[in-house]
């Protein structure tokens, strides 16, 4: 019991680091908005996870490789995983960044709820207003004091369809994706689906011309895109899969939560926004939810 303890708490560490990581995709985009395709850069994000995973997994002595039904399973979760970034771009056009932040992220709940539907585990009572309260603490730390009619007034709109269909299309994967990665790993899990990924991103990238693109991008934005591929994405999709392993699936997507207050204290620190009470507002619900998530775990 103490050693099943301590790796929970070893765990919970590692992914707290994991969404600081994760969440250095929002400054890091900000720097190069308007410079890439946005197609683009989630088919770089998606090609340099393949590059970084497959040196690990080609010097592995032993790898179980999936079963052709697995495989298969495994590709339809995969469009899961890859589908939600097109439709957050398309939700993002039609509302704000802030709408899309808030509605993404509510996808633990969603987690929550249909592991409990499917008895992959059991949604109490206390780790249900724990995640709520994680989610007040989003909406506090990105609104940021703004007025919550101007919120309720996008989620009204197109967008927020297209984001809430993202949310879902990412609880769906995450809840059935826990039994590959029990069976074949963390890295073997996440370079199937980063490879898949690559591929669609790529299709699409290619049928809406961002290919094209390539040869007028500055070296700069190159070296951005590099970053967000590998520590915003490679290194974050790896160790997150693999707390599904250790953790269950509704305790490890819980961290997700962290991702919007890690990025807005980016933009704080390297972009020179201000640092307000409603932040901290919700950095500390958003902390306390994730924390309760854990404890009634």
């Amino acid at each position: 019991m103490y050693y099943l303890a301590m790796n929970k708490q070893h765990w919970s560490l590692i992914l707290i680091v994991t969404m600081a990581l994760w969440a250095t995709i929002y400054p890091l985009m900000a720097t190069i908005r308007g410079a890439i395709d946005p197609l683009l850069l989630a088919f770089i994000r998606y090609a340099l996870t393949v590059l970084v995973l497959a040196i690990p997994f080609a010097l592995r002595p032993k790898t179980v490789l999936p079963t052709r039904a697995d495989a298969l399973r495994m590709s339809i979760l995969g469009c899961l995983a890859t589908f939600p970034t097109i439709f957050i771009f398309k939700g993002i056009e039609n509302s704000s960044a802030s709408v899309g932040t808030i509605l993404v992220n509510t996808n633990p709940l969603f987690v929550a709820v249909l592991a409990t539907l499917f008895a992959y585990e059991f949604l109490s009572l206390k780790r249900a207003c724990a995640l709520l309260v994680g989610i007040v603490g989003i909406v506090c730390t990105v609104l940021n004091g703004q007025s919550f009619a101007v919120l309720l007034e996008q989620l009204t709109g197109t967008g927020a369809s297209y984001l809430l269909l993202a949310a879902s299309l990412i609880a769906l994967y995450t809840t059935f994706f826990k039994t590959f990665v029990q069976q074949y790993g963390g890295l073997t899990s996440t370079l199937f689906v980063a490879a898949l990924g690559t591929v669609i991103l790529g299709l699409l990238a290619f049928t809406q011309g961002s290919f094209s693109t390539v040869s007028h991008i500055a070296p700069s934005t190159y070296v951005v895109a590099a970053t967000i591929g590998l520590v915003s994405t490679a290194i974050p999709f790896l160790l997150w899969h693999s707390s599904m392993k250790h953790l269950g699936v509704t305790a490890a997507s819980s961290f997700k939560l962290l991702i919007p207050p890690f990025g807005v204290l980016y933009s704080v620190v390297f972009l020179g926004e201000s640092l307000t009470v409603w932040i901290l507002l919700g950095m500390a619900l958003t902390s306390a939810g994730v924390w309760g998530v854990q404890k009634w775990s």
